[in-house]
């Protein structure tokens, strides 16, 4: 989601009124939040929408979801370097999907600042494959 706002030009705004270019008045700053909100909320779930349907600042918007559903705890980290660890290619799938969500594993990771180096990532990748 923040790259989708980074490439909309709206990343300012989820990191508060300090982003705030100097050269821009209040009223497009208020603008670009609502649309920024409005990208956001697009996405969530009814269910949380919700929660979130009147804020109209995107930094408080995004720190409510990133504080309610990002699990930075030890439990989720465990719980996808678990998965990382019993990756295995299944013959007939395409190579193109293993790599993807071995890869998203290891973004997964990196975001949670679990940082294991290309060697690892090579090792674990070829671990992954079958023998033959």
């Amino acid at each position: 989601m923040e790259d989708y706002l980074c490439w909309h030009e709206l990343d300012d705004t989820i990191l508060g009124a300090s982003s705030k270019p100097k050269d821009m008045d209040d009223e497009k700053w208020k603008k670009l939040n609502q649309k920024a909100c409005a990208k956001i909320k697009q996405w969530v779930d009814n269910n949380v929408y919700n929660h979130v349907a009147n804020e109209t600042y995107a930094h408080k918007l995004w720190t409510f979801l990133k504080e309610t559903y990002e699990l930075n705890n030890a439990q989720n980290q465990a719980f996808i370097f678990r998965k990382l660890m019993v990756i295995r290619y299944n013959d007939g799938t395409p190579m193109a999907e293993h790599l993807n969500y071995f890869q998203r594993l290891i973004n997964q990771l990196e975001a949670m600042d679990i940082k294991l180096g290309d060697r690892v990532h090579a090792l674990i990748l070829l671990g992954s494959l079958p023998e033959s």
